[in-house]
């Protein structure tokens, strides 16, 4: 399984030295490992803007929208709809839109995405600390190891469908939309289970749900949009 570099590495067990003493928090300092299905994200100051391609600035939802409808008239291969009312954000949304009329950005995402392994996310304050609890590093270590044994399981049966929807001939977009639904269909219990020490998950199946539904819609409309034409 893949640990990002930014995160803290977790060697095998076998090779682990369980420490000593007592277990003390040194802080809260978060030390991601972001999941392969979702980028990372980086400070306004660090990435320009996903729709104006600004750096350093922060828009609002209804700015955003505003911004998308203005793209709407000038830009025939935009599907997004009029109005939408539901949990993407609307530089998500314009993304989608974006695969669904980008062939090229298309399979860039559908195969870093379709191949790439559910990564675990660890608060650091949940790091076993040198001079710490034996018995809590040798917990800490073996739910790693049950994780990281469920989390590649997971991973080839993903990396298989995808290859099964790529020998079809579908293309790149409806490939990613499928390897978005079967996101979709594992348990919120497992996205959960890859974030230790926060209150949240940074993914559900929500989300995956609905970006599948809006990748859908925009698939279909650009198919409609090409018979028409």
């Amino acid at each position: 399984m893949y640990i990002d570099n930014s995160s803290p590495r977790i060697p095998p067990l076998s090779m682990r030295t369980p420490p000593t003493g007592t277990n003390e928090d040194t802080g809260q300092a978060s030390s991601p490992i972001f999941s392969g299905n979702q980028e990372p994200s980086t400070s306004p100051a660090a990435k320009a803007d996903a729709i104006t391609g600004i750096s350093g600035v922060k828009l609002s939802s209804e700015m955003m929208d505003q911004l998308i409808a203005s793209a709407q008239q000038t830009d025939p291969t935009n599907t997004a709809p009029a109005k939408y009312n539901g949990i993407l954000s609307a530089p998500e949304r314009h993304g989608l839109d974006r695969l669904a009329n980008d062939n090229n950005y298309a399979q860039m995402r559908s195969e870093s995405i379709g191949a790439a392994p559910d990564l675990i996310r660890i608060d650091a304050s949940q790091m076993p600390k040198n001079g710490g609890d034996p018995a809590y590093a040798k917990a800490f270590y073996e739910r790693i190891d049950n994780l990281q044994q469920k989390t590649s399981e997971v991973s080839d049966k993903r990396l298989a469908f995808y290859d099964s929807q790529v020998a079809q001939g579908l293309s790149h977009a409806q490939v990613l939309a499928n390897v978005m639904e079967f996101n979709a269909n594992l348990s919120q219990d497992y996205w959960d289970s890859l974030n230790i020490g926060f209150d949240k998950s940074n993914q559900t199946v929500a989300h995956f749900q609905a970006s599948h539904d809006y990748l859908q819609h925009a698939i279909d409309t650009a198919k409609l949009q090409k018979t028409t034409a």
